[in-house]
């Protein structure tokens, strides 16, 4: 709850009209007596501007209903009552389980279908040639190592995992092993996946070489892994596979990194015009691109799902397999 503790924050300043400190504890008493009524007030000025808008307005929003919804997951892990509903009869349960709040949900994502909100800020995912031409630049005018190898590697390893930058950025050295079953694969876990939160949502997955030696994984590691070694002292005090920061701490060091690599990209390549033409780019992008990839060359939705983590509905025989 760490990561929501500042939307706490900002709440409970603007209800109580008290500019809290960041590291401010509220007790379980004070969170009780939150009701829908006053959460609604901090919501909809967040939505429009204006704590109380008059019933049935027809107020354009000015923040996405997916920053709403964020914030309303940030502001329920935080409630006493945090899985049960809101009871209207007897004013109990979790006041951000209201329907007063989901209707300004639903009534946000209809202003966007209508072209009435605030326009996605999300990010589009890269193309292949666009994919191509960051490796290149990368590879070309990067003035370190981390550069021309580093962030290479890291891409090939987001893009053959699908997975997001945070979690291949969080990967540990012990994590990269031989396969066991085939002597011409690795294999890793990526156990700082988003969706993980037991052992077995992090199995090992196969670590598949490839024909084309942009995108070939085993390549970029292994130029990464020798130059990296071989020419930075750092390297023998970190357990990261890709460590972009001389901060060995764990998460401490991986979340340095993966803000290095975002600044990199922002800064020096998808702010580029050839970039910029068809809508933003960012770290994001690379997973998108594989998971569109993955299912344009044949696997299936399942097959993907499995492949990128994504949580799905198992059978209880699934724990076996």
């Amino acid at each position: 709850m760490v990561r929501y503790q500042p939307v706490l924050i900002k709440m409970m300043s603007f209800l109580d009209g008290v500019e809290y400190e960041a590291d401010k504890q509220f007790t379980l008493a004070e969170l009780g007596e939150l009701t829908p009524d006053r959460l609604m007030e901090w919501f909809n000025f967040m939505a429009f501007g204006v704590a109380n808008p008059p019933h049935g307005h027809d107020m354009h929003p000015v923040l996405r209903s997916s920053t709403i919804s964020y914030r309303k997951k940030a502001i329920s892990s935080f409630m006493p009552n945090r899985l049960m509903t809101w009871n209207e009869i007897s004013l109990v349960g979790n006041p951000t389980k209201s329907v007063k709040l989901n209707d300004l949900i639903s009534y946000m994502r209809t202003k966007e279908v209508r072209r009435q909100g605030v326009s996605s800020q999300a990010r589009r995912s890269i193309k292949a040639a666009e994919y191509c031409r960051t490796i290149e630049i990368l590879k070309g005018e990067g003035n370190s190592t981390f550069w021309k190898y580093g962030i290479p590697a890291m891409m090939n390893f987001q893009f053959h995992m699908i997975s997001r930058i945070d979690d291949a950025t969080q990967v540990q050295m012990e994590n990269l092993v031989p396969h066991d079953r085939f002597g011409f694969l690795l294999k890793t876990k990526l156990n700082w996946s988003k969706n993980v939160h037991e052992e077995r949502d992090a199995p090992w997955q196969a670590v598949i070489p490839s024909t084309n030696h942009i995108y070939c994984v085993h390549i970029s590691l292994a130029l990464w892994l020798e130059v990296y070694i071989s020419s930075h002292a750092a390297a023998a005090l970190t357990s990261y596979l890709f460590a972009f920061s001389n901060d060995a701490n764990v998460p401490r060091g991986g979340i340095k990194s993966k803000r290095a690599v975002q600044n990199v990209f922002h800064s020096n390549i998808f702010n580029l015009p050839e970039f910029a033409e068809t809508g933003s780019l960012g770290s994001h992008s690379v997973r998108k691109y594989a998971s569109s990839d993955c299912r344009n060359k044949g696997a299936t939705k399942d097959e993907k799902d499995l492949r990128g983590r994504w949580k799905t509905k198992g059978r209880v025989s699934d724990i076996y397999d």
